[in-house]
């Protein structure tokens, strides 16, 4: 068991402890691990703004692959300094550092990186970001040219901004140390940006929506003393700085809005679900299902033949001929065309379309086990508790980068959801969390953003509190009765859930719901569409506001 862990992305080292030993891990030879003590060398007196510490109970394939991640996006940030060098007169070598960094600039997560680095960072005198940006330009290479062009429109912005937070940063951290560590992890997190974009363009409400989010992450890291004064002597002094005043605007742009993608597992407060291996049914009845708390079982289908024979080749090969109802994001519109799919495809189309890459599509409320009735004999029923309900197992299929809306299971059964292909991003909330999360009436559906938490439109959202895991292949969730889940197919992928009812009266709440939805929230959304979601929209906002001024 590996108890804990850091990634030291500039050097391309990772260390893990396992037992009472540390190892080391190089990110150019991964799979030799060496012993090591930490203080054999300074990899540990590295500022924290140097190094990621990993989750706890992370295997070693997960440090690996989180190794070579932030080892690529060190990379690319140096490749990045290295391009804004005008010092160097060699044209090919800087066409070849060029050319490689925007090899690495194709990764959308080392890019979004660099981006929040490099347009908040105090740009040394020695590097030239106009002289970068005309590079690239000359190179037909405009991605990467207009990082370096906003970057140059901003370079006294982010000096200003910088010289700003370390002067108030005196008087609300323990130590300049941890002023600069929060400031790094801002950056990291895009919201360093959003401050700099708000003092350019004068924006008050983004420049409180930055506040607000800063605020609560800084005190989830616990590297802040006084939040709410800090930020505002620190808009005091850059109001005062730049000579300029803050301006209420009635709506924020959506570029402002997207510009922040503050990752949910750093904004909200979410723990980690419980890897169990070997779990028996009377210790899962006594630590997760009576106390309704989510798991993943690591070893549940373990017997499934399944595991080995789905993949998309013999789905495409047996089944490709069937015809499949494809839905995208857009299948909650409002109107007459509210949960139909929008359009009929074959299966065998849909397929290559998740091979290919990144999409919205998925096949949703069509049942595969119906027409293919032989899968059945791939997968059992496991005997971790009783009242599996034999007509309800569903096979979920979805792309790289599809996200399905915050929503909870209106029939009120426990799921079992079990991983077969690519891994799946999962975020579970409790059922008292509902008006924290601004549930829709007549609906088990929110359609708040965890992406990109507008804590300042949704502020109840900062007292919710839930759990995330990222799901592997051969993996069990638990998801309790009545429990929000949020998914994001992180590779393009497959599941199968298998319900069970543990009560009756959660069957007849359920099949309660059910009726609801469809008579009234279905109803009324093909009456009158839009007008029905933004009055739904009203009441949560109105729910949610009015337990905020209760506790």
């Amino acid at each position: 068991m590996i108890s804990q862990a850091y990634i030291f992305g500039a050097l391309g080292k990772a260390a893990f402890k396992q037992g009472e030993k540390w190892y080391l891990l190089d990110a150019d030879a991964p799979d030799v691990v060496r012993d090591w003590h930490p203080f054999d060398n300074n990899y540990l007196s590295l500022s924290n703004s140097e190094t990621t510490p990993v989750a706890a109970n992370t295997d070693l394939e997960g440090i690996k692959r989180l190794l070579a991640t932030e080892t690529r996006k060190q990379e690319a940030l140096t490749l990045a300094l290295h391009l804004m060098d005008e010092s160097i007169r060699d044209e090919s070598l800087k066409a070849e550092i060029a050319e490689l960094l925007g090899e690495y600039m194709e990764d959308a997560e080392v890019f979004q990186f660099l981006e929040n680095r490099l347009l908040t960072t105090v740009v040394p005198d020695a590097f030239n970001p106009a002289f970068a940006s005309n590079l690239c330009q000359s190179l037909q290479m405009q991605r990467i040219a207009a990082v370096y062009e906003t970057l140059d429109t901003r370079s006294e912005d982010i000096h200003t901004f910088y010289s700003a937070w370390v002067k108030a940063a005196k008087n609300y951290f323990q130590d300049a140390g941890k002023a600069d560590t929060a400031f790094h992890l801002l950056t990291t997190k895009g919201l360093a940006k959003t401050f700099v974009q708000g003092i350019s363009e004068q924006d008050k409400n983004l420049w409180d929506q930055a506040a607000l989010n800063a605020e609560i992450f800084l005190k989830q890291e616990g590297l802040i003393i006084d939040n709410p004064a800090f930020f505002t002597e620190l808009k005091a002094d850059l109001t005062a700085t730049f000579k300029i005043e803050f301006v209420e605007r009635k709506k924020t742009s959506a570029r402002n809005t997207d510009s922040n993608p503050i990752p949910p597992a750093s904004m909200l407060f979410l723990t980690n679900v419980e890897r169990r291996t070997g779990l028996t049914r009377d210790v899962f009845a006594a630590e997760y299902l009576a106390p309704m708390k989510p798991v993943v079982f690591t070893d549940l289908t373990a017997s499934w033949p399944a595991r080995q024979r789905w993949t998309i080749e013999h789905f495409k090969s047996r089944y490709g001929h069937l015809r499949v109802p494809i839905v995208s994001n857009n299948y909650p519109k409002t109107g007459k065309g509210h949960m139909t799919p929008d359009r009929v495809i074959s299966f065998k189309e849909f397929l290559e379309i998740l091979e290919y890459g990144p999409t919205d599509l998925r096949i949703f409320h069509w049942n595969i086990l119906r027409v293919a009735p032989e899968l059945r004999n791939d997968f059992f029923v496991p005997g971790i508790m009783d009242g599996f309900v034999d007509e309800l197992p569903f096979i979920f299929f979805g792309g790289k980068g599809l996200k399905v809306a915050l929503h909870y299971d209106i029939d009120m059964s426990h799921v079992f959801l079990n991983q077969i292909h690519g891994r799946k991003r999962v975020i579970l909330f409790k059922p008292n969390q509902s008006v924290n999360l601004y549930q829709h009436p007549f609906t088990g559906v929110s359609y708040v953003d965890l992406n990109n938490p507008n804590l300042y439109k949704y502020p109840a959202l900062a007292n919710a509190k839930g759990y995330e895991v990222m799901l592997q292949p051969g993996e069990t969730l638990f998801i309790p009765s009545g429990y929000w889940h949020y998914f994001e197919y992180t590779d393009g992928g497959y599941s199968i859930s298998l319900r069970s009812f543990g009560s009756m009266p959660a069957r007849v709440l359920g099949l309660a719901n059910i009726a609801t939805n469809y008579v009234v929230d279905r109803g009324m959304n093909r009456l009158i569409g839009s007008n029905w979601r933004k009055w739904k929209e009203h009441i949560a906002e109105h729910r949610a506001t009015s337990k905020l001024k209760t506790s």
